[in-house]
Order: structure tokens, then sequence, then C-alpha cells
């Protein structure tokens, strides 16, 4: 099984196991810091450090958020309530869309708005409970009809290391529970992005282990 995706440092294709950047990709910052400590600047080394905490533990930017990937993946978004899975809209992933305007003037009304995208239209999703073990089971059913490449990777909230896994389209519906501790998003469903947060997990934050590939994102017209 091989994974696709973007290099969540130098922004190229990258294909593999289980990695979320290329071998030779280091995050500046991080390198930075590594090369301070390294070389006794102990000043810069504290500062730097400080730099990265305060990036980490900054609140989340879901506004921009959502506006990135309606304007750069083509993926329409909608909110969800704050803290939550549950749709602010009456329509809720029906109210999707990728208009700028609407997107800023929704999450102007609340900053604090969640982030939902429908599945089924550029991608599916596998909803993995239990990160690794659950993975490993995907893994092992490779060569049936219900796995595929994944294009990319999101860490949820859950304390035991749930997984989303994105997938190229197949046009098939949700099912539940099909695979041990797995959950699939198709056609009538929806899935949570980063960098929103759960309140049932300790404000935890979603987070892109294995950025998309460009193969699911909607692609401008000339």
């Amino acid at each position: 099984m091989r994974i696709f995706g973007t290099c969540v440092h130098c922004g190229k294709v990258a294909n593999g196991e289980d990695i979320s950047q290329h071998d030779y990709c280091v995050d500046p910052q991080c390198q930075a810091w590594y090369n301070a400590v390294l070389d006794g600047h102990d000043d810069d080394a504290a500062r730097l450090e400080r730099e990265i905490d305060a990036q980490w533990n900054a609140p989340p930017a879901l506004a921009a958020a959502a506006c990135y990937y309606a304007q750069h993946y083509g993926w329409p978004v909608f909110p969800l309530k704050p803290g939550t899975k549950e749709p602010a809209t009456p329509h809720g992933f029906e109210d999707a869309t990728t208009d700028l305007r609407h997107i800023s003037a929704r999450w102007r009304r609340n900053p604090n708005y969640n982030i939902g995208t429908p599945t089924g239209i550029t991608f599916d999703v596998f909803d993995v409970d239990e990160g690794a073990d659950q993975w490993y089971q995907l893994r092992r059913h490779q060569h049936s009809d219900e796995v595929y490449d994944p294009h990319g990777i999101a860490e949820t909230p859950r304390h035991i290391g749930g997984l989303h896994v994105f997938l190229l389209p197949t046009g098939g519906g949700n099912w539940s529970k099909r695979l041990p501790g797995c959950d699939f998003r198709g056609r009538g469903g929806y899935v949570v992005l980063a960098p929103s947060v759960l309140d049932e997990y300790d404000g935890r934050r979603y987070r892109w282990r294995f950025r998309p590939s460009d193969q699911i994102k909607v692609r401008k017209k000339a």
C-alpha cells in the first residue's frame, strides 16, 4: 500500500509508508533551534524554543484555515458548532461552499466555529478509531476491495490516536464497523478538518500528519 501526499516542509509530492515529509526535509525552525544548541548559542536556542512553543500553543486560526481549504484545495466547507462535530447551519454539509465571501461572513459570526467538509466528492475518508492498531488491520486487508491508497492522513483528537485516512472517491456511501474500529465516510457524509478542536477530548486539535495529495484537490479552471 502506498501513501500519497504533500511534504509538509517543501510542498512537493511525496509518497511512502507512514511518513509526513521527505527524508531530506527538516522543519527550518526546528533545524535552526538544533543548530543553535549544537553551536552553544543559548540565547538563540531559548528564543527559538519560545517561538516554536508559541506556535504549537496558539489558538487555531479556524477562519483562515476554512478559507485556505476553499481557495487552495477547492474543498467546500461549512461551520460546525465550537468544540464539537455538530453542524452550525440548518442543512449541515449541504450548506458547504467554496465562496470566500460566504465563508468569511460565517466565521465572522463566530471565529471559534470548527470546520466541516462533505465527503464523497473529491475524496472519501476512513475514520480509524485507534490509530496504529486499526491502521495495520487496514493494511492487512489491502488486497480487498475496501482499502485504497491513502492521499492524506490527519490525526483526530482522540487520546488513543485516531486517524482520518483520505482516499480517492469511490462513489459509495457511508458505512460503520465493517472493519473493526473503522467507519467509512463517502457520499452523504462529512468529516472535521484541522485545526478544529473537540471539547470532549480536552480541547485537542485535528492535525495533518500527511497533508493531502494534489489528486484530491480540485484544480482551478484556467
